[in-house]
């Protein structure tokens, strides 16, 4: 018997004694994003859990997450409210304001923080 002989119904060919397991198709999860500030979309075909990330013109340039399609959520950035002298600190590409965070609510009660932390300088002059 031949490989070509197979029936293509019932699940497998018999070649000999020795049954072939039926050929499955692979299963790829799709999962849509959206911004809710932006017109940003994405299309992923992940199994793993993961986050999609844009440069969101709505919120000024920042890196802020897109959400699954359907996710009713609010995505907004949090000003820093402490003095910045010489820190390293993100400024929104937008506005050069300086950010600390970038905060998605979702109606369910679950939320999310995307944190800008300053960035710490330093020098080795004069050091003995």
């Amino acid at each position: 018997m031949h490989v070509t002989d197979c029936p293509t119904e019932g699940g497998g060919c018999r070649l000999g004694s020795v049954r072939q397991p039926p050929s499955l198709p692979l299963i790829m999860r799709e999962t849509r994003w959206s911004c809710p500030n932006c017109t940003q979309t994405a299309l992923t075909t992940q199994a793993q859990p993961h986050t999609r990330f844009h440069q969101c013109r709505g919120l000024h340039g920042l890196t802020a997450p897109l959400t699954e399609d359907g996710t009713r959520c609010r995505i907004y950035a949090v000003e820093r409210d402490d003095y910045v002298s010489g820190e390293a600190v993100q400024l929104a590409p937008g506005d050069g304001r300086p950010y600390m965070s970038v905060i998605t609510e979702r109606a369910d009660g679950s939320n999310d923080c995307t944190v800008y932390a300053p960035l710490v300088t330093g020098s080795l002059k004069g050091a003995a």
